[in-house]
């Protein structure tokens, strides 16, 4: 009731055009209206106000934008509404090289620490925000479709055709569709991101070790449009987001994302070729980087530079260019540079130059030459976080869990689907004729029929080059999308999994055989002053392992000691067991392989270390049993059976 006591309000209603507005009487009539009248009513109300829940609608909320890159992180606090929000908390700190490369965690305890380390410091200690991260470019598959949509069409069912017609693998999976926009009265735009499900999931892991239990992933490409806050009139707009390692290229229009890539040129890039240059050290080199304008620098260097690392950013930049504009339909205007790097003295300058388009800065506090510069994806992903749930560009831990578990459902009854074979009845038909009809004219019917059987031959063995040219380009456009998730993959093997293996090791020759290394046994006889088998051992050890030379190994343990003789000096028997190493990690390396043939292609997958953890004699005493273990890193969980 405050509300309507208020001076403003009460001024409000004395106004003359509010006056006849209320006056007039299609207004009068619809108040008359019965249901209008019993919304009004006492108590009615009331429940409808409590049921819209405006104290809610109204209350300011607090998000959390965090973008962590592969040498920084930088995050920004908001509070308040879509149009009306302030910067509450805002932090940054520089990241050692390791722990994150190309968007993939590397060093999860370390970055956890710096992470929690950064926001503790800004006093965010309350993890109660919604927290929206974004994925890099380089681990993300964008993708725009046009498509006419029916009011009885499956909006979902539409995506997913599209998506799995262009992605090949079944761990690429969308993730969000960042926009649905009806281009006209038949069309409509929609463009879809995904992601290999196993970077992501570990994104959302992370947080959630954090503290966060409402987190959102958006993409960084969108992100930093959001941030950047461009006119209008700068669209169609190319923004060049130039990396430590990697340089993310996105063609805005007004309709919103349209094309993105990534060239593999960055910071680090510059840095090393100042270096090789210069021959000074890399932090040197670092150091020169950022603080000396381009025209600064050494001629040979600029021109190494321009050779190795902005030429292929230009020359990317308008191939991209010229295929939006015949595939697309809409002309590039202009270009933002952004990221560290573009913060040297002519690098957005020398990036426009080559490309003809008109530089544009973004506007607002988030400008070229400021602090605040370095924080545009992050205000951007908190940017996205005030729109309405409708607006947002992004997808829930929640929902991406259950995306995943939809997928891997999917895959699981395609797998164990079984074709239905039927036969239909046989049609046996018989010719019959002789040598004299064969050789008689043929009238003009006959001959027509003739012809057009002709035609027909050559017209079928036309369609059948071009459906076969047609499926074999399909087919290379699924085979390069193929090899570069698989590449994409390499740098995410996160998953760790232990696999044991016995290796026979036969050390006389009548016991050599296919299935057993071959080594041997050397016995040593050692002294020592007081009865320990501790020190004997180590003591022959040392002396065994000192003549022993690559490939050869001794294992670490004797196979066998025993006490020889006791008085002062106390004397053991030691036999220990060499065999060749290479030959052994050859043989585990080779029964790993074939046990991974079939998905050799679509699972990166390394052996990271071989350890050999015991050996035992066995009932024939030439032969032992040397046991193994061997680490292996993956992208995907992976089973591996090994036979003994």
């Amino acid at each position: 009731m405050q509300l309507f006591q208020s001076e403003k309000i009460k001024q409000l209603f004395q106004n003359e055009k509010i006056k006849r507005f209320f006056q007039n009487e299609k207004v009068k009539h619809l108040f008359q209206n019965e249901k209008i009248k019993g919304l009004f009513a006492p108590g009615r109300f009331s429940k409808v106000v409590k049921s819209a829940n405006f104290g809610k609608i109204f209350k300011a909320s607090n998000f959390l934008g965090v973008d962590i890159s592969d040498r920084s992180i930088e995050f920004v606090e908001t509070s308040g509404l879509e149009n009306f929000f302030h910067v509450v908390h805002k932090g940054r700190t520089v990241l050692p090289a390791g722990l994150v490369e190309r968007g993939v965690i590397k060093d999860r305890p370390k970055l956890l620490k710096i992470v929690n380390d950064l926001l503790n410091s800004n006093t965010i200690h309350d993890r109660d925000h919604n927290v929206f991260f974004g994925l890099p470019e380089s681990q993300l598959y964008t993708h725009t479709f046009s498509t006419t949509l029916n009011k009885n069409d499956d909006y979902e069912e539409v995506i997913d055709k599209e998506i799995k017609s262009i992605v090949p693998l079944d761990s690429f999976i969308p993730i969000f569709v960042s926009s649905a926009k009806k281009i006209n009265d038949t069309t409509t735009q929609i463009t879809t991101i995904s992601s290999e499900s196993g970077i992501i999931s570990d994104w959302f892991l992370f947080f959630k070790e954090l503290g966060f239990q409402k987190v959102f992933a958006s993409s960084e490409t969108l992100a930093l449009f959001e941030g950047l806050n461009l006119k209008k009139e700068a669209l169609p707009v190319c923004v060049v987001d130039i990396g430590t390692v990697i340089t993310n290229c996105s063609f805005f229009d007004e309709n919103g994302l349209q094309f993105s890539f990534s060239v593999n040129v960055g910071g680090d890039t510059l840095t090393k070729i100042i270096s090789d240059s210069e021959k000074i050290p890399i932090e040197e080199a670092e150091k020169k980087k950022n603080s000396t304008p381009l025209d600064k620098l050494d001629p040979k260097t600029l021109e190494a530079m321009k050779k190795f690392c902005f030429d292929k950013i230009t020359s990317a930049i308008k191939e991209a260019a010229s295929f939006c504009a015949r595939k697309k339909g809409f002309t590039t205007k202009s270009v933002v540079v952004i990221g560290g790097v573009s913060e040297v003295p002519g690098v957005a300058e020398h990036i426009q130059k080559y490309t003809y388009l008109d530089i544009v800065e973004p506007e607002g506090p988030f400008k070229r030459g400021t602090e605040d510069f370095l924080f545009t994806e992050a205000i951007g992903l908190a940017k996205v976080g005030l729109k309405s749930k409708e607006k947002q560009l992004v997808i829930s831990a929640e929902d991406f869990s259950k995306n995943e578990k939809k997928v891997k459902t999917e895959i699981l009854e395609n797998k164990t689907e079984t074709a239905e074979i039927s036969v239909g009845e046989t049609k046996s038909e018989s010719f019959t004729g002789n040598d004299e009809e064969e050789g008689e004219e043929e009238d003009d019917s006959a001959k027509a029929r003739r012809q057009l059987m002709i035609l027909g031959g050559i017209l079928a063995v036309g369609l059948t080059v071009v459906g076969a040219s047609y499926f074999y380009n399909q087919n290379q456009d699924k085979i390069i999308l193929a090899k570069k998730v698989f590449e994409q993959k390499k740098n995410n093997m996160i998953r760790v999994q232990n696999v044991e293996m016995v290796i026979p090791v036969a050390v006389q020759k009548g016991d050599y055989a296919k299935d057993r290394m071959k080594g041997r046994v050397i016995e040593d006889i050692v002294s020592v002053l007081n009865n320990s088998s501790i020190e004997a051992k180590t003591t022959s050890f040392a002396k065994i392992n000192s003549g022993i030379t690559k490939p050869e190994k001794v294992f670490g343990e004797p196979v066998k000691i025993s006490l020889k003789k006791e008085n002062t000096k106390t004397t053991y028997t030691i036999t220990w067991l060499v065999f060749n190493e290479d030959e052994v990690n050859t043989l585990i390396t080779s029964k790993i392989d074939t046990a991974l043939v079939k998905i050799k292609d679509t699972i990166p997958y390394k052996i990271e270390t071989i350890e050999k953890t015991k050996v035992a004699s066995t009932t024939n005493p030439s032969v032992y049993m040397l046991s193994t273990k061997t680490t292996v890193r993956s992208s995907d969980p992976l089973t591996i059976s090994i036979p003994q």
